[in-house]
């Protein structure tokens, strides 16, 4: 049979629902998809369990993709911001059943869930993740977010953005920076196992912590609080 790198022609047929078959593990991804970036009618493409090798950023040119099956292939290379940002505005995706890399919690992400705009629970515990927690901007619904003992570095800033938030475990990272008035009054309002700070490199009390209500009750004990008083 035929070997060898996939055509671009084979994967702008099977993103316009043409059969194309071949035997798993005959092909190889090309260097690049670039060719076909503009074609805004490359919505959905299935490349599941075709035994394929190559990279994973060649896909990063797909920009109008909604829906992307790479599962059971044998890409490498890891989730980067491009691609994240791709998969984070898809309706499903699955990069399972690879040799992808997951040192960051982009990577993490990407290889872990099949859609993102609707993820409740983060919970990516003991895992050496590093990166920072900008990547959880994007994601709107979620209300855990449970990743402590890794190697995240940067603020508390991003978890500003998610109006759900219901509990934080960020605990033993590389962390810092001001510990936000929402994770305080999350604290002050259902206790201070909702939000769990401590083991990090050390916080800072807002400029605004003199709006909270007075008198009131927080408990801000290990939170890793550093500064004057």
């Amino acid at each position: 049979g035929l070997s060898g790198t996939l055509p671009e022609s084979f994967v702008r047929m099977m993103a316009l629902g043409k059969h194309v078959s071949f035997d798993a593990g005959a092909f190889s991804l090309p260097n690049t998809l670039h060719d076909l970036s503009a074609d805004a009618n490359l919505v959905h493409l299935d490349l599941s369990g075709k035994g394929m090798a190559g990279e994973l950023k060649v896909f990063e040119d797909l920009r109008f993709l909604k829906y992307l099956d790479l599962s059971g292939n044998h890409l490498t290379g890891h989730v980067s911001e491009a691609m994240y940002n791709m998969l984070v505005k898809m309706d499903h995706f699955n990069l399972q059943g690879n040799e992808l890399t997951q040192e960051d919690l982009v990577s993490y992400l990407g290889c872990n869930f099949t859609r993102l705009t609707d993820v409740t629970v983060l919970e990516a515990r003991e895992l050496g993740l590093a990166g920072s927690l900008e990547s959880l901007m994007k994601l709107a619904s979620l209300e855990q977010v449970l990743l402590n003992d890794n190697k995240l570095t940067g603020t508390l800033e991003p978890l500003l953005s998610l109006p759900k938030l219901k509990r934080v475990d960020v605990t033993m990272n590389q962390l810092e920076g001001v510990l936000p008035m929402k994770l305080i009054n999350m604290r002050m309002n259902d206790g201070p196992e909702c939000v769990q700070v401590y083991g990090n490199l050390g916080f800072t009390l807002p400029h605004d912590i003199g709006t909270l209500p007075d008198p009131c009750q927080v408990d801000l004990s290990m939170c890793n609080l550093t500064g004057e008083r």
